[in-house]
């Protein structure tokens, strides 16, 4: 019985082993004639040989997508495009891919080996689409994308470097651009690469060219908080405080939300060395410094002349020190507050100039403006001086250091105090006969 069944064991071992060598040979067969197939210049012998591949190779076991495949690699072979994109239609899901890909490599080979414009574009159509077929647009986008580049046609490589959302590509392609001196078009294209280098070139570019709002922009989508700190100082520099403020505010939040209370503390104690107490209580405020933050808002009501205020927050505080000596000194005080209130309606009167700017950025002010001003300081000069002169008599009676030193600051924000007094003993510098109508520009 064990005998018997070795036997009929091994006759369907031997079966199948012959089955399979003729499957074999049908495939190789059919291979042989597909070969024979692409090499005939007669488009219907061809035909009907590559009908007879087919049969053998499904003969030989393959299936109807295992054929197309076959077939179209066989007309990629040939070059004939239109017979293999058919082919690879009806190829399996993975191998379908394969296919178009390879097919679409050499059809962008094709359409840069044209010399006419009208076949470029209409076999890097078809490229194109075969790469989307291929699942691999972006690659293919891409590669076009090099191919341009290397011909010298950057506009036309961005095309495709856009497309392919190739950063790194379209930030080459805006180099470029700035290299050849055109500034404005390497922004616009370091925009496209939407990543932070992107947008921090862009807005330094617009930045150096006084192009502040565009700046602004590029730094604001990009989050380039550097940026956005060198606009806040362009905009107080300007004069545009409160938008500064703002500005600052802002950048101070974005670090707060990035866990980096660090760089807003650093960011406050550079305010506090330009004197900028306001801004730079804004700041301790975001990193939660509230001891700080009182300290300094009260310096600022100092500044301000609201002394009540000050005391209060000073007293909270635990700093009843400087809150004693405005107490002290509220008879050289109270002068002081009024010659500010004088010398700011003087400065809030005054005529404004207006500005015409060229495509460099560069400002040109208007001539009767110019005039104007001269006029009106010419005719309010011994005002000021009479009024810095008060704002010297009593600031050198001020008994407390740091109370002295605030009125100091304040004062100093005046173009004319410097001039008129010495900028750190507040000593008279320039007698009345001295003083230009320059001189008392506030």
């Amino acid at each position: 019985m064990k005998d018997y069944i070795k036997h009929f064991l091994f006759g369907i071992l031997c079966c199948a082993t012959l089955v399979l060598t003729a499957q074999n040979k049908d495939i190789d067969k059919g291979k042989e004639i597909l070969a024979k197939a692409m090499a005939e210049k007669d488009n219907a012998k061809s035909g009907e040989l590559v009908t007879k591949a087919r049969e053998l190779l499904m003969k030989g076991g393959l299936k109807s997508p295992q054929i197309s495949e076959l077939l179209g690699n066989a007309y990629l072979e040939k070059k004939d495009f239109t017979r293999a994109a058919s082919s690879f239609s009806a190829a399996g899901k993975e191998e379908r891919k394969v296919g178009f890909k390879k097919l679409a490599y050499l059809q962008l080979e094709d359409a840069f080996a044209t010399t006419d414009p009208k076949m470029e574009a209409k076999t890097l159509r078809a490229a194109m689409s075969a790469f989307t077929k291929a699942d691999a647009l972006a690659e293919g986008s891409r590669a076009a994308g090099d191919k341009y580049y290397d011909k010298g046609q950057i506009d036309n490589a961005l095309v495709y470097y856009i497309q392919a959302d190739a950063k790194d590509k379209i930030e080459k392609v805006a180099t470029d651009y700035k290299a050849k001196g055109d500034d404005i078009k390497a922004a616009e294209t370091y925009l496209l690469a939407k990543n932070e280098n992107g947008y921090k070139s862009a807005g330094d570019i617009y930045f150096a060219k006084k192009d502040y709002e565009r700046a602004f922009d590029a730094y604001y989508n990009g989050k380039i908080t550097e940026g956005l700190i060198k606009y806040a100082n362009q905009l107080l520099a300007s004069g545009k405080t409160e938008e500064g403020e703002q500005m600052f505010g802002k950048v101070a939040e974005a670090y707060i939300n990035k866990d980096d209370k660090a760089s807003v503390l650093k960011m406050a104690e550079e305010q506090l060395k330009k004197n900028n107490f306001n801004l730079a209580t804004t700041l301790f405020d975001k990193a939660g410094e509230d001891v700080k933050a009182n300290k300094y808002r009260a310096y600022t009501k100092v500044m301000e002349f609201s002394f009540d205020e000050a005391k209060t927050l000073l007293e909270a505080n635990g700093e009843a020190s400087l809150a004693n000596a405005i107490t002290t000194n509220m008879k050289f005080l109270s002068p002081l507050a009024n010659c500010n209130y004088t010398l700011d309606e003087i400065k809030k009167a005054e005529p404004q100039i207006d500005y015409s700017t060229d495509e460099s950025g560069n400002r040109t002010a208007n001539k009767a403006d110019v005039q104007a001003l001269e006029t009106y300081y010419k005719t309010s000069k011994d005002a000021i001086v009479g009024e810095l002169y008060k704002v010297s008599a009593n600031v050198s009676k001020i008994s407390d250091p740091e109370l002295k030193n605030l009125m100091r600051l304040r004062f100093l924000k005046y173009q004319a105090t410097g001039k008129v007094l010495n900028p750190e003993s507040f000593a008279i510098k320039l007698q009345k006969p001295q003083v230009s109508f320059k001189d008392a520009i506030l």
